[in-house]
């Protein structure tokens, strides 16, 4: 059941053993001179540590415009979830607990809001990176040729004619929340990276689009624990493999005919960087399990299909694509196997259907990257 709207914007904070984070967070929201027209809701998922009691505190002096829900540990997606079932804002934003969003910069989005009914609202966002010794870093990340303050049509309009990076993701986007219900979004429990199917799946129901030159995202890199460092690639390759494939999966249910070349792109633009997750975590991962093989399979299968690989070869691995672009040579970024262990332990073998452990390099890329 939809919550009736008594809030402008309802921001969903997920949280997991954020104790250092959430106090600092939760201040600077409600420091903005317009908390009336605000909800905050920070679900807990299962932490640990103090994040509950912490963000409990800041209910007890704010319980017009603070929810704070207790739950089991189901991962990210299920925050999300039950977030969009309470919030009964207009518009729905995700905010990580270790990330922040200044008091002025919440003001001028707001003050946006009120005078806009565009159904996707892009803001921009800050990178603070701190050094070793203490030092701290920003980079700024504005969207080129864009007109700021304009309303785009959403069918004709193409994210990587203006975003070659991170400028169109999940911490720059906020979404009406009418638009979340009426896709229906739910997203899977228990895995990372479904924030790439929070991108994806509401694109081809927005009619459109405006962009803010407001910095209002402030984002933390390198974080301990964070899902897009090496360690937790390589720990989550069935999480980055499971969400990579329901994208796929989503992209096959939808009827082509009803979405316009400018949509499809931009939903295979979403599709390219869990493709960049998908590669960089099978490159970690230096044992392959033999549950996975097959799962690798069908990736691949769906990579040929939508011509997801090349794309992706060409244009992050531009070196090799250039020595390799038509697998002439045994050795390539594949390094002859070297991220492939056939031996599951114990003296067993991984199930090899496609017959790659008798092929040498060349026709295994051949077979994968190679256009037909």
């Amino acid at each position: 059941m939809i919550n009736t709207t008594s809030f402008l914007l309802s921001i969903i904070i997920p949280s997991y053993n954020m104790e250092e984070y959430i106090g600092n967070n939760l201040k600077r929201l409600v420091a903005t001179q317009h908390l009336d027209k605000i909800e905050i809701i920070v679900v807990n998922d299962g932490s640990k540590d103090n994040t509950s009691a912490i963000a409990h505190e800041y209910q007890q002096q704010f319980p017009q415009n603070i929810i704070v829900v207790d739950k089991e540990n189901a991962h990210y997606g299920s925050c999300i979830n039950k977030g969009l079932a309470l919030a009964r804002g207009k518009y729905f934003r995700i905010l990580d607990a270790d990330d922040f969003f200044e008091p002025d910069a919440l003001d001028a989005f707001v003050e946006k809001l009120e005078t806009c009914d565009a159904d996707l609202v892009v803001t921009l966002r800050t990178e603070i990176t701190i050094d070793k010794n203490g030092k701290e870093k920003t980079k700024k990340f504005p969207i080129a040729n864009i007109e700021y303050g304009k309303v785009y049509e959403a069918s004709s309009f193409v994210i990587t004619d203006y975003s070659k990076k991170v400028e169109f993701n999940m911490h720059s986007m906020t979404y009406k929340s009418s638009i979340l219900h009426k896709v229906g979004l739910v997203l899977p429990t228990g895995i990372c990276y479904t924030d790439l199917l929070y991108c994806l799946i509401p694109l081809s129901s927005i009619k459109d689009l405006i962009v803010y030159d407001i910095y209002l995202y402030n984002y933390l890199v390198g974080r301990e624990g964070n899902s897009t460092n090496a360690i937790a690639l390589k720990k989550n390759f069935s999480h980055i493999t499971k969400v990579l494939t329901l994208m796929f999966e989503y992209l096959d249910a939808q009827k082509q005919e009803c979405l316009t070349p400018a949509i499809r792109l931009n939903q295979l633009r979403y599709i390219d960087e869990a493709a960049i997750l998908f590669m960089q975590s099978l490159r970690f991962n230096k044992h392959i399990k033999k549950e996975d093989y097959s799962n690798i399979t069908v990736v691949m299968n769906y990579c040929r299909k939508y011509g997801i690989t090349n794309k992706y070869m060409k244009k992050y691995y531009p070196s090799w694509y250039k020595r390799y672009p038509s697998c002439k040579k045994d050795k390539s970024y594949l390094t002859d196997y070297a991220q492939f262990r056939w031996r599951a332990g114990k003296g067993k073998m991984i199930s090899d259907p496609d017959g790659y452990q008798k092929k040498n390099a060349r026709q295994v890329l051949k077979d994968l990257y190679s256009d037909k």
